[in-house]
C-alpha cells in the first residue's frame, strides 16, 4: 500500500512549488490590502489577520498536496507516481497560474464573470492535463519542473514554521 504513494522527498518537492504559488499570491493580496487595514485595525489585530491568512494558506496547500498524492495513489504507477514531480509540478503551476491570471484580468468583476469562469476553468483543466501528459517526454519541460521543485524548497524553511505558529494562534484564539 505504501509503495503506491510517491516518496516523501518527492511530496516535499512538489509541496514547495504549490506553497510558493499559494503563499506568494496570498502575500500579494495581503500587501495590497495592508494600507487600508492600517487605517482601522490595531497592530495586534493585524498580526491576528496575518495568522489566519497563513493558516489558511497552509491548509489550502496541504489540501492540494493530498489531492495530488491521491491521484498518484489511484492512477497507475507508470503514469503518475514514477514521474510524480514533473507531472504534479506542471499541474500545480498551470492550475494556480491560471487562477492568479484570471483574478488579475477580471479584477473589476464584470457581469459576465460567471460565463468567463466556466470557459476559463475548462481551458485550464485541459491545458494542465495536456502539460502533465507531455511534460515527462519533453526535456525542457522536465527541466523546468525539476528546477522549480528544487529551488522552491528553500521557502519551506520559512513558510512551514510561520504557518505552524499561525495555526497554533488560530486554534488558541478559537478555543479560548
Amino acid at each position: 500500500m505504501r509503495d503506491r504513494f510517491p516518496p516523501v522527498r518527492d511530496l516535499l518537492a512538489v509541496y514547495a512549488v504549490v506553497a510558493a504559488f499559494v503563499y506568494g499570491w496570498t502575500i500579494v493580496i495581503l500587501f495590497y490590502k495592508l494600507p487600508s487595514f492600517l487605517l482601522f485595525v490595531t497592530p495586534g489585530e493585524l498580526l491576528t489577520m496575518v495568522a489566519y491568512v497563513l493558516a489558511s494558506a497552509l491548509l489550502e496547500s496541504l489540501a492540494v498536496m493530498v489531492l495530488l498524492a491521491l491521484a498518484a495513489f489511484i492512477l497507475p504507477a507508470r503514469f503518475f507516481r514514477n514521474v510524480f514531480i514533473v507531472r504534479a509540478v506542471w499541474l500545480a503551476m498551470i492550475g494556480y497560474g491560471s487562477v492568479i491570471l484570471f483574478l488579475i484580468l477580471n479584477a473589476n468583476f464584470e457581469t459576465t464573470f460567471g460565463m468567463r469562469t466556466n470557459t476559463w476553468s475548462i481551458v485550464t483543466v485541459v491545458a494542465a492535463l495536456l502539460a502533465a501528459w507531455i511534460a515527462p517526454r519533453l526535456k525542457p519541460m522536465r527541466a523546468v519542473a525539476e528546477w522549480a521543485s528544487d529551488r522552491f524548497q528553500v521557502f519551506l524553511f520559512l513558510l512551514i514554521p510561520l504557518s505552524l505558529i499561525s495555526l497554533i494562534v488560530v486554534i488558541v484564539r478559537n478555543l479560548v
